[in-house]
This record gives C-alpha cells, sequence and structure tokens, in this order.
C-alpha cells in the first residue's frame, strides 16, 4: 500500500487516507476525487513540466451481512483536462490584465 500512497504528494495522501477509511470504515457508497499525482508530465508542443491528475472513483464491495470486503477503484488519466483548464485560467487572467492597462490609459 505505501507504493500506491507514494503515488501522491504528501498533501494529497491524506486526501487517499480519508477516502479509504469513508469506504470500508463509514458506510460511504462511493468516494470520487481528482487528485494530483508526484509525477510531472509534458504537454504537447511545450517546453513546461506540468502535474499529472487522475480523476478516481472508489466503491465498496459488501458481503451478505453488509460487512465491507473489498474496495474497487476506476482510474482516470485527466492530466490533459487540468492543464487545459490552468491554460485557461492563465489565459483569463492575462486578458483581464490587459484590460486594466488599457482602462488606466
Amino acid at each position: 500500500m505505501s507504493e500506491f500512497y507514494n503515488a501522491f504528494p504528501p498533501e494529497e495522501r491524506v486526501k487517499v487516507a480519508a477516502s479509504l477509511k469513508s469506504l470500508q470504515y463509514e458506510g460511504v457508497e462511493r468516494e470520487v476525487h481528482e487528485l494530483r499525482l508526484s509525477r510531472k508530465w509534458r504537454p504537447p508542443g511545450t517546453d513546461e513540466e506540468a502535474s499529472a491528475w487522475m480523476l478516481t472513483l472508489g466503491l465498496p464491495l459488501h458481503d451478505e451481512d453488509g460487512r465491507v470486503i473489498l474496495t474497487m477503484g476506476f482510474l482516470s488519466d485527466i492530466s490533459h483536462q487540468k492543464w487545459s483548464e490552468l491554460v485557461q485560467t492563465r489565459s483569463a487572467a492575462q486578458a483581464m490584465q490587459a484590460k486594466r492597462q488599457q482602462e488606466v490609459c
């Protein structure tokens, strides 16, 4: 399990541990999170490195007595989506800054 946790930076590990605890012991029926990974990736056409991200879905599997016997997890790489959101946020901030400078002149 420690190898699994090492895939995430320390601040994300807290979310992962809380999510697993909720699934196993607190009766939560599903957990969905966007989690940043420790590894980086290089978006196409750029020289920058960006954080890798995954969308996680955790579902508990119960026995006849209602006890959790297994937690299933589904993972999707959403690094491109998160990078696109970052690019859009940067572009919007630059546009707002340019508009403010134009208003001052």
